[in-house]
């Protein structure tokens, strides 16, 4: 198998959990990292050269795309340039922290194209991918019940609604493949550690066909915690992460036959392998459309948590 050199823009823990993921797929290799720091050492145990500059890296590697290793914060300057230059690129999730970021870079894959993904990484997994299939043929309106999260991490700048809900978001809109109608989200009582906050999430999305997902995330459980479940017609299915990261599949309360312990079976492996076939094959411009939707769900969910109150059909969306 032939490798996809790719760049990685970011070297901080994120980075660095990156990197590692790329040492460990096949099919896929570490071609440059790209730091505002030139104190930054090797992420790994790699010969990757490090560059201040994502032009200068690309045009000094064989790099064939770029993953960002950033926080939605500072991550769409970044990804218009490259989107703007034709460059393969792999978003962090979410793909910002406000409306207007998103707007800047869904305009710039309309503009000129998009070739990648928005890396809500367990929409790529194996295990979640059978999901949607074995769900396909479930009739009537769905009903999703999710859990996600874990003890931490607290991050400066941005909060756990941002950092956890675009997973389940993401992984709803896949199993549902709607728009919501109405959205409404309360907080609960957080945690306070050291003066530092951690807080839980529940948002009720309401679908115009019946459909239903209620959701608990956020960075105040007591440990990794990662379940989503759909039912509809009778018939429910499970995807399940271990605290350990060991991926199950549960149908109709019977575990699947297929094992999900290999590499390419994880979900970040498993979003840079198809990373690497979008580079080749092409594709990808749908993940920018729902991670437009993503970031604007959570800005509702969030508008509803100071207000108190849902958001109704036709108000949620805000440019």
């Amino acid at each position: 198998m032939t490798s996809t050199p790719i760049a990685l823009l970011g070297a901080g823990s994120w980075g660095r959990t990156i990197a590692a993921a790329i040492s460990a797929t096949p099919g896929i290799s570490l071609s440059a990292i790209v730091t505002s720091s030139t104190k930054t050492r090797q992420p790994i145990d790699s010969e990757a050269p490090i560059f201040t500059d994502w032009r200068r890296a690309i045009d000094s590697t064989d790099s064939a795309g770029v993953v960002l290793a950033l926080p939605p914060l500072n991550q769409a300057k970044f990804a218009v340039e490259l989107i703007e230059n034709g460059i393969p690129v792999m978003l962090e999730k979410p793909m910002s922290a406000s409306i207007a970021d998103a707007d800047k870079i869904r305009n710039a894959a309309k503009q000129y194209g998009f070739t990648g993904l928005v890396n809500h990484l367990h929409i790529y997994a194996p295990a979640f991918r059978k999901l949607l299939i074995s769900i396909s043929d479930f009739t009537g309106p769905r009903s999703v019940r999710a859990v996600g999260g874990a003890r931490g991490p607290y991050r400066n700048g941005w909060g756990p609604l941002w950092d956890w809900a675009a997973h389940d978001l993401a992984m709803t809109l896949s199993a549902i493949a709607d728009e919501p109608a109405e959205i409404s989200a309360r907080a609960d009582v957080p945690i306070l550690v050291q003066d530092l906050k951690y807080q839980n999430f529940h948002i009720d999305l309401a679908f115009r066909d019946g459909s239903r997902a209620l959701l608990h995330l956020g960075n105040a459980f007591d440990g990794k915690v990662r379940e989503f479940c759909v039912s509809a017609g009778g018939s429910t299915g499970c995807y399940q992460e271990t605290e350990l990261g060991e991926i199950s599949l549960c149908l109709d309360g019977l575990d699947t036959d297929e094992i999900f312990s290999s590499v390419k079976n994880r979900p970040l492996n498993a979003s840079l392998i198809t990373f690497a076939e979008r580079i080749r094959l092409g594709g990808g411009i749908e993940d920018i459309e729902m991670g437009y939707l993503v970031v604007q769900l959570i800005d509702a969910a969030e508008r509803s948590i100071h207000s108190g109150v849902p958001i109704p059909p036709g108000k949620w969306k805000r440019s």
